[in-house]
């Protein structure tokens, strides 16, 4: 819960920021394990799809090398991996995003390179600035959080019924 909430924020910007219509998902929290306060599991999995179609898959803990990224997107066109893992490539060294596209035989592969980030904490905040002088909806909004917020809390609650969780929650007894 306490990382996921920054993946689910990322991806769910990535298909646009849009609420989830459904979830299932299961936990693991055989040991006691607590991050700023807040218990995290040991182990996830959870499925959801968004409002436009679009699914999203993740898994935490023991599985979480489901797939051989930190990332991956799957289109109409190809595949994209952000961060693929160690040995995924020839020279033993994972560049920063790898793609293919569907019929293509290899992956094309680009390493960003050191320097070319910027602050993520001061480019959040001069955007927030920016969006308060135009009046625009931050990225980092309490709506898009809330979306990612609600999967999370989904697959929770998925566990707890042991079956599938529609949205928007509405939950009273948890």
């Amino acid at each position: 819960y306490d990382w996921g909430t920054h993946a689910l924020d990322f991806v769910g910007n990535v298909v646009g920021d849009r609420p989830a219509e459904w979830v299932i998902g299961q936990v693991d929290y055989r040991e006691e394990q607590v991050f700023f306060g807040a218990h995290n599991e040991n182990q996830a999995f959870g499925q959801w799809v968004y409002d436009n179609g679009v699914e999203g898959v993740v898994s935490t803990g023991v599985g979480e090398d489901l797939v051989p990224a930190f990332f991956r997107f799957e289109g109409t066109e190809g595949v994209l991996d952000l961060e693929p893992d160690e040995g995924e490539t020839d020279d033993g060294d994972a560049p920063d995003l790898r793609w293919r596209g569907h019929g293509d035989d290899d992956w094309h592969r680009e390493s960003i390179e050191e320097g070319e980030w910027t602050d993520p904490i001061g480019d959040a905040i001069e955007h927030v600035v920016d969006c308060l002088e135009t009046g625009a909806e931050p990225t980092l909004s309490a709506r898009n959080a809330l979306n990612s917020t609600e999967i999370i809390f989904g697959i929770w609650e998925s566990a707890r019924r042991r079956g599938r969780v529609e949205f928007p929650l509405d939950i009273e007894d948890n």
